[in-house]
């Protein structure tokens, strides 16, 4: 548990992080959340999962220090990714996670999948240029609860963007589609993130054209600042950018009671597996399928603490809690103090 001062008073960090991920993969199955984080096990990843990854990772590194392609043309970005992704196959792991591939030519076929991709995305960033920050992360303190995450891409002005591999079946057109990332859940997450680091950080704010007012409330100024995000979702597969609704106050406020209503089901020890055709394509499905106790087990306490709940004070304002990478800075304290 991080503890931070202020005016002589304490105020306890829940210790619990929350990432989007974390909390679809909750809703999707309450067990996901258990082999992961209450009972971990060292869970293969899937091929859908391991072709996500890799082409996140190939956008990211796209750019050289000079904000130029480190590639001179396609077909020598696409011979790197190519070569990429035999490493790894032999290597058999992915971001240490290891692979699971249902058959023999299962990693050759999604190769394929992979290089069909690459002239998309070599057209695509270089004709938009490199981003202000890309995988930027975020680690925060709100209404007593922790989030942590990366995002995708942050462009000028007030620009959020998620890179996302959907297939054929999803139609950037089709009304239940758009309602889908107006509601997703890792947009919200990612649109309350940038409002609370511009509050807190001048420089992040001003390196996006983001206003913050300082004669305002910190809750004025996050829902300000979300009212003049622009949020959208990247379809690798064709390069698009499909706009998503803007966040606003309401949507957080329902985020946070999301979070401790699914805080207080793990207090309570509940975790109920949700079984279906689905779970074919779940990283968990081993375990799963043996564990006849449904995942009922003890739920350890993280740092002494359990759930949210606990009769703990909480302090009002946004905190950052990003480590400090200064080294003068990591001899002084690991404790993160607020500064008045």
């Amino acid at each position: 548990m991080v503890i931070i001062e202020s005016q002589n008073l304490f105020f306890s960090i829940p210790s619990i992080k929350w990432s989007s991920s974390r909390l679809e993969r909750f809703l999707e199955c309450n067990l996901k959340d258990y082999y992961t984080y209450i009972h971990p096990v060292r869970l293969a990843t899937n091929a859908d999962l391991t072709l996500g990854k890799f082409v996140h990772s190939m956008i990211e590194k796209f750019w050289n220090d000079k904000e130029l392609p480190k590639y001179k043309t396609v077909d020598t970005f696409k011979n790197a990714m190519k070569a990429k992704w035999n490493f790894m196959v032999s290597q058999g792991t992915s971001r240490g996670q290891p692979l699971k591939w249902r058959t023999k030519q299962e990693p050759w076929i999604y190769r394929n999948k992979m290089l069909g991709l690459t002239e998309i995305i070599y057209k695509r960033c270089s004709e938009i240029g490199q981003p202000k920050y890309a995988e930027y992360p975020f680690d925060f303190v709100l209404g007593g609860v922790r989030f942590i995450g990366s995002i995708d891409e942050l462009r000028n002005p007030r620009t959020v963007i998620d890179h996302k591999n959907y297939g054929e079946y999803f139609d950037p057109k089709a009304p239940e589609f758009q309602e889908k990332l107006d509601k997703k859940l890792q947009l919200t997450v990612y649109s309350l993130a940038v409002a609370v680091n511009a509050y807190l950080d001048q420089k992040f704010a001003s390196s996006l054209e983001i206003e913050v007012n300082r004669k305002l409330s910190w809750e004025e100024n996050l829902e300000s600042i979300s009212s003049k995000l622009d949020i959208f979702m990247h379809l690798v597969r064709t390069g698009e950018h499909i706009p998503t609704q803007r966040r606003t106050i309401n949507q957080y406020k329902d985020l946070f009671d999301l979070v401790k209503k699914i805080d207080e089901q793990r207090a309570r020890n509940i975790f109920t597996p949700n079984r279906g055709n689905h779970c074919y394509n779940c990283n968990a499905f081993e375990q799963c399928t043996y564990d006849t106790e449904h995942g009922l087990l003890p739920v350890q306490k993280e740092d002494g603490q359990l759930s949210l709940l606990e009769s703990i004070q909480i302090y009002p304002e946004p905190v950052s809690l990003i480590k400090p990478r200064n080294k003068k800075e990591k001899k002084k304290t690991r404790q993160r103090r607020l500064k008045f």
